[in-house]
């Protein structure tokens, strides 16, 4: 079962929802020479800072939070460059963050640190950000988001000490980022989602995992639920995407 970060409309009128503010600490990719030109701007604005105060007091959650923006209908897109003050701020406001990996690949210079927000407590749900970068499929930004956390916690500077260039302790595993996509998704927006459970919305997807031309075998040795769950998660293309459900109607079928 893989879950959408989307707001659905039908919920409209549920007590649990929360309709979302999404803030994005950046323009928009249409307007790339606006976006350079105020890239520049602030890393001299940086230059001017004070020793010993932090790029992030330019633009940050105080600020922000100072708004009145930061709710617990508000979802923080990104988040690339918050550290631990500002995770406080949001688990008390009670606000989301949207974790949307390929597309910081590409775009956001930075990695989020995904366990620690999580062992603090932040909200977090798996996006997509409308396909930036090469995918909007949310089964590769499972596979990203834990490729992102291995990354951030090695380090890719190979000429520095292997004890100086990583973030101990920030890797996720597979099943972490698959929570990210179905139940933390859920959490993220209030909604009854992402969990097989009563009283939320059915919404799944049925995998045949011995589907012709692709087959995902445990070759008598991955047989345990957690490996196969794994596996699937890895190796699943859509020709195993036998049916789709959504709010309990199926929308999506394959013979």
């Amino acid at each position: 079962m893989i879950c959408s970060m989307g707001c659905n409309r039908s919920y409209a009128h549920s007590a649990r929802i929360r309709l979302p503010h999404f803030i994005k600490p950046y323009f928009h990719e249409e307007n790339k020479k606006s976006r350079k030109a105020a890239n520049k701007s602030v890393r001299q604005a940086s230059e001017d800072v004070p020793n010993g105060a932090h790029y992030r007091n330019l633009y940050d959650s105080y600020k922000i939070d100072d708004f009145g923006l930061l709710t617990e209908k508000s979802v923080m897109a990104h988040c690339n460059f918050v550290d631990e003050k500002d995770g406080e701020i949001f688990v008390e406001t009670g606000t989301a963050v949207a974790h949307c990996p390929i597309s910081n690949a590409y775009f956001a210079n930075g990695v989020i640190p995904i366990k620690r927000l999580k062992e603090q407590g932040v909200e977090i749900g798996l996006g997509t950000d409308i396909s930036g970068g090469f995918s909007p499929s949310l089964w590769d930004n499972i596979k990203q988001a834990v490729m992102s956390s291995r990354m951030l916690e090695d380090g890719v500077d190979v000429t520095r000490t292997q004890d100086t260039r990583g973030v101990a302790d920030s890797r996720i595993s597979v099943i972490e980022a698959f929570s990210l996509a179905t139940q933390g998704g859920g959490e993220a927006l209030s909604l009854p989602i992402g969990v097989i459970e009563k009283g939320y919305a059915c919404d799944l997807q049925v995998v045949d995992m011995n589907a012709t031309g692709a087959s995902l075998s445990g070759f008598g040795v991955f047989n345990e639920p957690a490996d196969q769950l794994q596996k699937l998660l890895y190796l699943a293309t859509p020709t195993n995407i036998k049916q789709v459900w959504v709010q309990g109607k199926l929308v999506h079928e394959k013979y």
